[in-house]
């Protein structure tokens, strides 16, 4: 499925990830605060949803995809292209008016999930929206220790690596983590809602939103 923007033909984003995160923006009730996109791709998600429930829009993508020019001549707009860390490290500000942060990654969003709290203080309640795709890598990788075993310490996982080859253990796995990260930052974080999709070659793609809270 496709959809026009500015005489611009991109990929319609999935179905399902779209639908979980309209549940989670439904809850915002300061539609004047900011998104911070990470992983921000070529801007489809706030360009169906984001817009509609902020008034600024923070875009970290380290590619400069002709899909994003529609958005650098609006003041509602802020582009980063540089890679997540890059920004997190060098340019994360405390962002007070903060509604929802998204970390939508093709593989394992954790790592950047922890560096993100690791610069960023919880004072205010969000929301918190990411994307997992690591149970289908671990599926592709299966036949190869080595691939698996990196993937696991990107994770922080140590397990047996069979484990996790299962859609609802690497959701309670991610919540689990989640609820780590929030102990060690001296926040509160509570699941509001989870979809996987159903595609075919995108299955069991995690799609989760949570509350975060001081």
């Amino acid at each position: 499925m496709k959809y026009k923007t500015k005489s611009i033909t991109i990929q319609a984003v999935s179905t399902w990830k779209l639908k979980q995160r309209e549940m989670v923006c439904q809850k915002i009730q300061n539609k004047n605060g900011t998104i911070l996109e990470l992983f921000a791709g070529k801007g489809i998600l706030t360009e169906k949803l984001y817009k509609n429930y902020c008034k600024t829009n923070i875009m970290i993508e380290k590619e400069n995809y002709v899909e994003l020019d529609r958005f650098k001549n609006d003041d509602r707009y802020k582009i980063f292209f540089k890679s997540n860390t890059d920004y997190i490290k060098n340019d994360l500000d405390q962002l007070d008016d903060l509604t929802l942060v998204d970390f939508d990654a093709f593989g394992t969003p954790i790592p950047t999930i922890k560096s993100f709290f690791e610069k960023f203080q919880v004072k205010k309640p969000f929301f918190l929206c990411l994307t997992d795709g690591n149970v289908i890598k671990i599926r592709y990788e299966y036949q190869n220790k080595e691939r698996l075993l990196d993937i696991f310490q990107r994770m922080g996982y140590v397990t047996e690596y069979k484990k996790l080859n299962s859609f609802l253990l690497m959701q309670k796995w991610l919540i689990l983590t989640l609820k780590k990260i929030a102990k060690e930052h001296n926040f509160n974080v509570e699941k509001i809602n989870m979809m996987n999709n159903q595609s075919k070659g995108a299955g069991s793609t995690i799609y989760m939103g949570f509350e975060v809270k001081p």
